[in-house]
């Protein structure tokens, strides 16, 4: 295939540090898609402002930074206007490091502003996930995956062991990897661990991919692709 009919993922990476432990992950990418990337506000604003890609995959923390609003705002406009935007990576080490490590349950508030009752996802979309872990734990496919396009999800397993930094405050339908204890802890759906989540935003979706591990795994890549809809 030409890569001018290949899908084009842009890697928003605008924290002064690279992703440690994720770059053979984004590079196994490009045997899927076309992929760029900007490390600068000016480089993201510039290439927004011309393309608009299959998926954009928010890979740091800098976006929490109110330096970074102009690309955030664009950011927004782009999934509620039918945009794919995946959440994940260096964006979940940065809060672990900043929160310390405890285990789920313990809340990771990560934007200046917010409060106990907020947090970014529900202050800038609308979506009242919040943050919580890490955690080493067994996940559970969940119905989430029913939203997933582009390949197929038959092939993932039931349940997958991950290192996590998970979201609570999933709604139905959302969980596409969710933490299931077996004893009868069961929490309330939503404040259930989830690992990997997807939701509707606008025309768009809004996505989270939790799994912090470093080493690339078959399965990883697998997801990453069905959440790029490639």
């Amino acid at each position: 295939m030409a890569s001018s009919d290949r899908s084009e993922i842009f890697l928003l990476r605008l924290a002064s540090r690279d992703n440690d432990g994720f770059e053979d992950l984004f590079r196994s990418l490009m045997t899927h898609a076309v992929v760029k990337s900007a490390k600068t506000r000016p480089g993201a604003i510039r290439y927004l402002d011309t393309n608009t890609p299959k998926v954009i995959i928010v890979t740091d923390h800098a976006l929490t930074n109110e330096s970074n609003r102009a690309v955030l705002e664009k950011l927004k406009s782009y999934i509620r206007n039918g945009g794919r935007a995946i959440f994940g990576f260096d964006f979940c080490h940065y809060l672990v490091n900043r929160g310390g490590r405890g285990t789920f349950g313990f809340e990771f508030h990560n934007h200046p502003a917010a409060s106990p009752s907020t947090s970014f996802f529900k202050e800038e979309f609308g979506v009242p996930w919040r943050l919580c872990g890490p955690g080493s734990e067994v996940f559970t496919l969940g119905s989430g995956s029913n939203l997933l396009t582009g390949t197929s999800v038959s092939p993932f397993p039931e349940q997958s062991h991950m290192v996590a930094v998970a979201v609570m405050g999933t709604g139905p339908g959302e969980e596409i990897y969710s933490f299931e204890p077996a004893n009868n802890l069961q929490p309330p759906g939503d404040l259930r661990p989830v690992a990997i989540a997807i939701t509707p935003v606008g025309s768009g979706y809004l996505m989270y991919f939790g799994n912090i591990r470093a080493a690339v795994a078959r399965l990883d890549i697998r997801i990453l692709v069905a959440l790029c809809g490639i």
